[in-house]
C-alpha cells in the first residue's frame, strides 16, 4: 500500500510541477517574452539553483537532448524550481515588466534570492549534540 501511495504522490508532485510551469509560461507570453526567451528564462532558474543551464543538466544526468529535465529531477529540486518560477512570475507581474532582457533579470534575481535563501538555511542548519 505505502508503494502504490509513494507513485501517487510522486505522481501528483508531477502535475502540480506542470500546472506551475504553465503558470509560468503563460505570464511570460503575456509580458511580452517570446523566442528563445522561454528558454533564457528557463535557464536562468536552472543556472541559479542548480548550477547548469538545462542542457548542461540535461548531460550531467545522462539525459537525452528531447527528455524532460523536470521528470529528472529530485522531489527537492523540482519543488525549488517551481518555488523559483512562482516567485519570478510574481515579480514579473507586480512590476509589470516586459520583454525577453527584461523578463529573464526578473527571473535570475528571484531564483538567485531563492538560492541565497536555501544556502542560508543550510549554513545555519545546527549539527546535533550526540
Amino acid at each position: 500500500m505505502r508503494e502504490v501511495w509513494l507513485r501517487y504522490r510522486a505522481a501528483d508532485a508531477g502535475a502540480l510541477g506542470r500546472a506551475k510551469r504553465v503558470e509560468f509560461t503563460k505570464t511570460l507570453s503575456q509580458h511580452g517574452v517570446d523566442g528563445y526567451g522561454f528558454a533564457n528564462c528557463t535557464d536562468a532558474v536552472y543556472t541559479s539553483l542548480l548550477d547548469g543551464t538545462a542542457k548542461q543538466l540535461k548531460a550531467k544526468k545522462g539525459l537525452p537532448t528531447k527528455a524532460n529535465l523536470r521528470d529528472a529531477l529530485s522531489k527537492d529540486e523540482l519543488v525549488f524550481v517551481m518555488a523559483a518560477e512562482t516567485m519570478a512570475r510574481m515579480r514579473i507581474e507586480n512590476e509589470k515588466l516586459f520583454g525577453n532582457s527584461t523578463c529573464e533579470a526578473a527571473t535570475k534575481r528571484s531564483a538567485a534570492r531563492l538560492r541565497n535563501a536555501i544556502e542560508e538555511d543550510k549554513r545555519d542548519t545546527q549539527r546535533p549534540l550526540i
